[in-house]
């Protein structure tokens, strides 16, 4: 939770700004999955001179079902009631939704994600950070980008399509597409010895 309430994207990017100077770090290569893919390219097109690199995996930011441009998105009661509780099975079948193979899901991921939801304020956190996600068209943005960047997308991503890959392409001036067959959203979990491999290459 973060004190201030605030889980826009121009807070996120106070906190990486702020984060790297208190480390002492000028610049750096950035990784960002889903909206942290978001945060991370849109923070290299604020503040190029701080992002040697960028790897996104499956990154957020265009506008798709339930998030359009320049409107916070609905947050229905079942979202809410998430706050007072929250099924471990519900956990799994929203993790087995971001795999391509569900069965690569092991119990102690699903564990490891239930725990952290339960924390104290997370799940108040996590619906005030959905309704506080205003989208802008990223494209103006994108082409603003200099440093390289690395695609790493899975081909069964049920989140957000790979075919969401062109429309970052078609944007970004240096960019290289890595595609997964059989992984979906998450392949830092799903499969992490095989989606590390292109992107130890890419750094």
């Amino acid at each position: 939770p973060d004190p201030t309430g605030r889980y826009d994207d121009g807070r996120a990017f106070e906190l990486v700004h702020g984060l790297m100077d208190r480390l002492g770090i000028d610049r750096t290569a950035l990784i960002g999955n889903s909206v942290g893919g978001r945060i991370s390219w849109a923070f290299a097109a604020e503040h190029p001179d701080r992002v040697s690199r960028l790897v996104l995996v499956s990154p957020d930011g265009f506008a798709s079902a339930g998030f359009e441009y320049g409107e916070a998105p609905e947050v229905g009661p079942v979202t809410h009631a998430m706050r007072f509780v929250l099924p471990r099975v519900l956990v799994r079948v929203n993790l087995e939704a971001s795999y391509g193979d569900p069965d690569r899901l092991v119990e102690g991921t699903v564990q490891r994600y239930h725990d952290l939801l339960r924390a104290p304020g997370a799940r108040r956190a996590l619906i005030r950070r959905l309704e506080q996600t205003v989208l802008e068209d990223p494209r103006p943005r994108l082409e603003r980008i200099t440093a390289p960047v690395l695609l790493l997308w899975g081909e069964e991503d049920g989140l957000i399509p790979v075919s969401n890959a062109q429309d970052y392409r078609a944007h970004l001036p240096d960019a290289e597409l890595v595609t997964l067959d059989g992984v979906g959203h998450l392949p830092q979990e799903e499969v992490p010895e095989r989606s590390l491999e292109p992107v130890d290459a890419f750094l």
